[in-house]
Parts: structure tokens; sequence; C-alpha cells
């Protein structure tokens, strides 16, 4: 009959609907280097603040315990190219022609000016820097505002979601048009070709 017929077509999709999804539990912390957030308890990734030049996410930790970007500071003795590449990082080559890309070479810096609006709950965590960018001769150039969102989702999957702002706060700004810009991510040699 029709009704034996929905009843076995439908019941296994009822059952799977039924199942509870494994929710993650996101945190977040101040901590020594900047912000850590931890996802079940575990590292997920920090946010670097402190005795660097240019803010960024380092490490960044996948579902199954390896880091997804190179190490950073590299270990004693390895050699790496591009230094200036750590994690997950704004930056942009050309900005009022300074190279706010390889923050290292220039000697130019992008400094956190501070957090606001840090909260947790549940899967979610987010939360707003703020950084000035300087010049080599220590001249602000502009400030920008970046909202960040980290979700664990249900499969195991971590998402890091950003918005930033750039604020001309110490006059005009030009960005050259260039591949060295904006948002960058160095990954780890395991996921390189």
């Amino acid at each position: 009959s029709l009704s034996s017929f929905m009843h076995r077509r439908f019941l296994p999709l009822a059952l799977a609907l039924s199942v509870p999804l494994y929710a993650q539990t996101v945190t977040i912390a101040s901590c020594d280097k900047g912000m850590r957030i931890d996802i079940d308890g575990a590292l997920f990734t920090e946010y670097v603040t402190k005795d660097i030049t240019n803010p960024c996410f380092n490490p960044v930790i996948g579902p199954s315990g390896a880091s997804l970007t190179r190490e950073y500071p590299p270990a004693s003795g390895v050699k790496v190219d591009h230094p200036h590449h750590r994690g997950i990082w704004i930056g942009h080559d050309g900005v009022n022609g300074v190279n706010f890309w390889a923050t290292d070479a220039g000697k130019c810096r992008v400094e956190n000016t501070g957090f606001a609006d840090v909260k947790a709950e549940g899967n979610r965590a987010s939360f707003t820097a703020t950084s000035k960018w300087l010049n080599p001769a220590g001249e602000l150039v502009l400030n920008d505002r970046r909202d960040f969102i980290i979700t664990a989702l249900p499969d195991g999957a971590r998402q890091l979601d950003l918005a930033i702002t750039f604020l001309a706060t110490a006059g005009d700004v030009t960005f050259r048009d260039t591949k060295e810009g904006t948002v960058g991510i160095r990954v780890a040699p395991s996921l390189t070709l």
C-alpha cells in the first residue's frame, strides 16, 4: 500500500534527522601573545599581536590536530622563504607607497591598538581588533578595524570570517593594484604542491 511504502521510505530520513549533531564549544581569552581561541578545550588558533610587525593568526589547527599554517617563528636553523608570511595576516604592498605586505623588509609595522566586543557562546566566538599602520618613519598612514567570527561547525570543520574596515584617519590613502595584498595565508609545508 502507499502508506506502507511511505513509512518505509521516510522512516530512515526521520531517524537521520533526529540524530543530534556533535556541537563543538568555542572559547576565547586574552593570552601572552594576544588572543587565544580554543575549540572543545584544545587550541584552534592564536591572534598574535605581541613582538611581531603585523598581527596574524598562528598557528591555525585543523580538525585532525595538525597545523594548517607554517610554523612561526621558524624553528632554529630552518630556512624559510618569505619570512614575512605568517599564518593568516592582513597587509598590502603599496599603501601610500609603503610595503605593508612584507613589514619586516621595510621596517614599517602594523600594531594592534586594542580589542573590543570579545565574546563566545556555544559554537561561536567573535572579537574586534583595531590596528594602526605606521610607515618606516613611525608616522601614521591609516587605522583599521577587524571584525572576526570563529565558528565550529557540526562536522568538525572550523570557519574564520573576517571583515576589515580601513580608516583614512591621517589623510588620503591609496592602495596600489598588486598581487601582494590584502589577506594572506601561508600554509604548512605539508599542504604545498
